[in-house]
């Protein structure tokens, strides 16, 4: 049989299946679904509710009391950030793997001290919530606020240490200097703040999926939901080559390369389809999804050759499946938080998917 008419016979056997017509239709349900939760969260911003995203921040060290100039965070009520200080570092982690808090910023209590030292390196750590699309925005915020409050205790410093210069000052106010200080700290003409996020575990925890995508929690967690259901599809396909193998025309590799691929690449044709009307598509998604239908496409050909019993694959199948969506960032990257989970994720295909 020709591959192109292997591939077509492939093809409409598994569109007559129930089942998988049955998912399907769940793509566009999801689709659906998803625009109803944004219409109506664009309903409750329209009406001034739930706008502004939370902050969390927790002083940790020695001091007793944080440095006075950094006590709290100056947010006013029509800020689009509520910045909220915790009692705790695992109150902190939590609301950020939760969602509730958009980042989280663990904070010395004698940052000052640090900063002025010339000591900058990791000297805050953050928390980045998998379901974060602003924390870019927030890390500037967050950051100029440290700067606006060290220059001052830096003037300090500086005065301190050049005598020189008071005296070349005698004619100007204490309170001119500061005055002047402020007018060209803020307008961006004397200083620049220079932000350098590390890639270490403590400096910034921060998520792929986060990243490649900017619509937001729903949108990562769609993407992350049609990717388990493309390799589901590539389980059935491997259940249905196991229905036909006893048959020695169809134990060729190449039939069981086909079972496996078709109906993989129908659900990603869906899925791809709905990720577009939504835009919830990463620039490199075309590669990301080749390369994931390659890795699902090996990795289901060699455990098809491992496992040759059909009942022993169905036992496999929803033991695996269960453990992409509890290790991998579907719904929540878990990893970001807990190192060994990010270690354990690697065995599961989606994980370099998202």
């Amino acid at each position: 049989m020709k591959l192109y008419r292997l591939f077509f016979y492939t093809f409409k056997r598994y569109i007559k299946m129930p089942l998988f017509a049955a998912l399907i239709l769940l793509l566009p349900i999801l689709t659906i679904a998803h625009v109803l939760i944004k219409s109506s969260d664009s309903a409750i911003d329209t009406e001034g509710e739930g706008s502004a995203a939370y902050i969390d921040y927790y002083f940790e060290g020695t001091k007793e009391e944080p440095d006075h100039e950094f006590d709290q965070m100056p947010v006013t009520e029509d800020s689009m950030y509520y910045f909220h200080e915790c009692s705790s570092k695992d109150e902190l982690i939590k609301d950020v793997a939760s969602g509730h808090a958009e980042c989280g910023y663990i904070i010395p209590s004698d940052i000052l001290d640090i900063l002025s030292t010339g000591d900058k390196e990791e000297s805050i750590t953050v928390y980045i919530s998998p379901q974060s699309a602003q924390s870019a925005i927030v890390n500037e915020s967050v950051y100029a606020s440290v700067f606006n409050r060290l220059a001052p205790v830096l003037l300090d410093n500086y005065l301190r240490k050049h005598s020189a210069i008071k005296d070349d000052m005698k004619n100007i106010s204490e309170e001119k200097v500061y005055e002047l200080f402020e007018q060209y700290t803020h307008d961006g003409s004397t200083f620049s703040i220079n932000i350098e996020s590390g890639k270490t575990d403590v400096s910034e925890e921060n998520v792929k999926a986060q990243a490649h995508s900017s619509a937001g929690v729903m949108g990562s967690a769609l993407r992350g939901l049609f990717a388990v259901l493309i390799l589901l599809a590539g389980f059935i396909g491997v259940l249905k080559y196991y229905d036909i193998s006893e048959s020695p025309v169809f134990s060729k590799f190449r039939f069981r390369i086909v079972n496996i691929t078709v109906p993989m690449i129908i659900f990603t044709v869906t899925a791809e389809f709905c990720m577009l009307i939504l835009h919830i598509c990463p620039p490199t998604e075309l590669f990301d999804i080749v390369s994931y239908l390659l890795i699902n496409t090996l990795f289901l050909t060699i455990l098809s050759y491992i496992i040759k019993s059909r009942s022993v694959f169905c036992a496999v199948m929803p033991v695996y499946l269960l453990g992409c969506l509890v290790f991998t960032p579907v719904f929540i990257d878990a990893g970001a938080l807990l190192p060994l989970v990010r270690k354990i994720s690697v065995f599961f295909t989606p994980h370099w998917y998202l």
